[in-house]
């Protein structure tokens, strides 16, 4: 539906409604560029939405997508360079991964190669590291950094 709205302007102007939206959707975001309908999701149409950019400093992404709609989410692009997520602050590599706690995770996984994440030391019996332990030579390596 096109309507024209002359209270609220010195000219006319004419704003295209969804058909399940209202005039005061498409006013209550000016400058959007888009349309929003009642259910209003002002990223609809924008092929950034699923940008780490969008989801993070987006004004008009608010709270429509967040890191789970990212195109790069859990890659190596979301562990290693993502600004947004330096420090897993907000994506962990550790959350979901089916190699938590397994020789994996301690002897393979380059996101714990010092053993930042997920250390076997930590609950282990012995009262120092024997050479018979299947992470004594990584051990010795992490104590040496």
């Amino acid at each position: 539906m096109r309507v024209e709205i002359f209270r609220l302007t010195a000219q006319p102007v004419t704003v295209e409604v969804q058909e399940n939206g209202t005039v005061g959707d498409v006013l209550s975001h000016p400058d959007s560029g888009k349309v929003l309908g009642r259910d209003g999701d002002p990223c609809q149409d924008c092929d950034e939405r699923c940008s780490p950019y969008c989801i993070n400093r987006c004004e008009y992404n608010d709270a429509y997508y967040g890191c789970g709609n990212c195109y790069d989410y859990r890659s190596s692009f979301c562990y290693e360079e993502c600004e947004y997520n330096e420090g897993f602050e907000l994506v962990h590599p550790c959350d979901g991964c089916d190699q938590t706690s397994t020789d994996h995770c301690f002897l393979e996984c380059s996101y714990n190669e010092d053993w930042q994440l997920q250390n076997p030391c930590d609950n282990c019996q012995s009262s120092e590291c024997m050479p018979r332990c299947s992470y004594y030579g990584r051990h010795q390596v992490a104590e040496s950094k």
